[in-house]
C-alpha cells in the first residue's frame, strides 16, 4: 500500500509540474504574441519590414523615406513612398491601419503619375504616393 501511495504522489506532483510548465509557456507565448505589436526604440527593423512586406503583398513599390524620433525620444514617425495602381495603393493603406502595430497617419499626398496600357491594351493608371506615420505603439528607450 505504501508504494501504491508514493506512485500516486508521483504522479499527482508530475501532473502539477507539467501543468505549471504548460502555463509558463502558455503566458511567454502570449508575451511574445502581444510583443509584437509594440516598436521598441532600439529595433525599428521588425516594423519597417512589416511595411515593406505589405506593400510588396499587394504589387505597390515602397520605401522607406525616413525615420524620426522626438528629441525628447517619446515618439517614432516613418515617411514612406509607394506608388503603384490606385487600387493597389488603397489595399496597402488598409493593410497599414490593419497592421499588428497602431499607428496614426500624420501626412498623406497622392497623385497620378503616368497612364500605361496592360497586356489586353486597357490604360491602367499608375499614382505616387507619400505619408508619414506616427507609431503609437513605440516603447522609448528607458
Amino acid at each position: 500500500m505504501h508504494g501504491q501511495t508514493s506512485r500516486s504522489t508521483l504522479i499527482r506532483f508530475g501532473s502539477e509540474r507539467a501543468d505549471r510548465i504548460h502555463s509558463n509557456l502558455a503566458i511567454a507565448l502570449e508575451r511574445a504574441l502581444l510583443d509584437r505589436h509594440f516598436v521598441e526604440n532600439s529595433d525599428v527593423v521588425p516594423l519597417l519590414n512589416t511595411i515593406e512586406s505589405l506593400a510588396s503583398s499587394v504589387s505597390v513599390a515602397a520605401e522607406i523615406s525616413s525615420v524620426d524620433t522626438a528629441k525628447d525620444g517619446s515618439s517614432l514617425s516613418v515617411g514612406v513612398r509607394a506608388n503603384g495602381s490606385f487600387e493597389a495603393l488603397y489595399k496597402f493603406f488598409t493593410l497599414l491601419e490593419n497592421s499588428v502595430y497602431e499607428l496614426e497617419f500624420e501626412s498623406f499626398n497622392m497623385q497620378k503619375s503616368s497612364a500605361q496600357s496592360d497586356s489586353e491594351g486597357v490604360p491602367v493608371s499608375k499614382w505616387d504616393a507619400s505619408l508619414k506615420v506616427k507609431v503609437l505603439t513605440f516603447l522609448p528607450q528607458s
